[in-house]
């Protein structure tokens, strides 16, 4: 949006959620981490599907998960609390490509969806089951990147459990072996075919793809790492014009870089960019109990950073025309 100096700013929108009703031990509470817990997750996920009438479906898997970080243990997952937004934002990503694809060979296209930092695979799920569930989406694939071995294993067991193993690829992104940098990972994985790197000489005759490798990225790794990425993305030409880029944690982990770089292309009129505020995850307890206690209520602000391409990114590597 425009204000009277002519200078772009950001829309802000508040996520308001439900509180939980089980309340956990504080000593497993927002920002603990105990060596493990990942893997108890999955023996209480099974555990919980086992006693139940909805095996093995999307919702039943997300419920048991939410349950665990309620009443047993804080997780670094997106949690219920942003899923309105992100779902919002993944119907219009697929409005957009229809508009944006009118032929019939476009949109027969698979719909692709990329996600950097997999964890215990709660949001790879959370996609899948929002595009084939919720929105009807049936010719689509989630590529999701991971970095720690013990959590894809954990992963793979709760996307397993979910039913959703055909439609979910874990992707290990090894730093310290072969495959160290994301857009080799993804090349190597078929996950795009063409890409246009100005950076090292390699394909600078190739020009890069006439549309995006995917639909609509979603970030929630490092948080260090951001901006890099992204970068990365637009210099490939993987994130190009008509891409949907949504950045979990902005607020919460003061990602400052990331939120500046993107303000600035919109400025320039390259992306739409707005914050959608609401509550770190699974953080009502802590409010609850800080509250109830008479203490210093913490601030657990958090928010969503949701970013369309509606023209290429300047850091998209042109092929010389020599």
């Amino acid at each position: 949006q425009q204000n009277n100096n002519n200078e772009t700013t950001t829309t802000t929108t508040t996520v308001s959620s439900s509180p939980p009703t089980l309340i956990r031990n504080p000593d497993c509470g927002v920002l603990a981490f105990h060596r493990g817990t990942e893997q108890s997750l999955l023996i209480f996920v099974r555990n919980h599907l086992e006693g139940g009438a909805n095996n093995n479906t999307p919702e039943s898997v997300l419920a048991a998960v939410d349950t665990f970080c309620n009443q047993r243990h804080w997780m670094m997952h997106v949690g219920p609390e942003k899923a309105h937004p992100l779902q919002s934002f993944l119907h219009d990503c697929i409005d957009s490509r229809t508009r944006r694809r009118p032929d019939d060979s476009d949109n027969n296209k698979p719909f692709i969806l990329l996600e950097l930092g997999t964890y215990c695979g709660y949001s790879s799920i959370f996609w899948a089951n929002a595009l084939q569930k919720q929105l009807g989406v049936t010719d689509f694939h989630v590529y999701t990147v991971e970095a720690n071995p013990e959590f894809i294993t954990v992963a793979r067991g709760l996307i397993e459990l979910a039913g959703l193993s055909s439609k979910i690829s874990v992707l290990h992104l090894d730093i310290l072996g072969t495959n160290q940098h994301l857009v080799d990972l993804l090349v190597q994985q078929e996950v795009v075919t063409v890409v246009h790197d100005g950076d090292n000489g390699d394909n600078v005759d190739t020009p890069p793809p006439a549309a995006a490798a995917v639909d609509l990225v979603f970030l929630d790794h490092d948080k260090d790492a951001y901006l890099d990425d992204l970068q990365e993305l637009e210099k490939a030409g993987i994130i190009r014009q008509g891409v949907h880029v949504a950045a979990d944690n902005v607020l919460f982990a003061r990602i400052d870089t990331y939120r500046a770089y993107v303000q600035n292309l919109s400025e320039k009129g390259i992306v739409q960019t707005r914050l959608v505020k609401g509550a770190l995850e699974y953080s009502k307890v802590e409010e609850e109990q800080q509250a109830g206690s008479g203490g210093t209520v913490m601030d657990f602000e958090d928010g969503i950073e949701l970013t369309v391409y509606i023209a290429d990114p300047p850091t998209l590597a042109v092929p010389s025309s020599t």
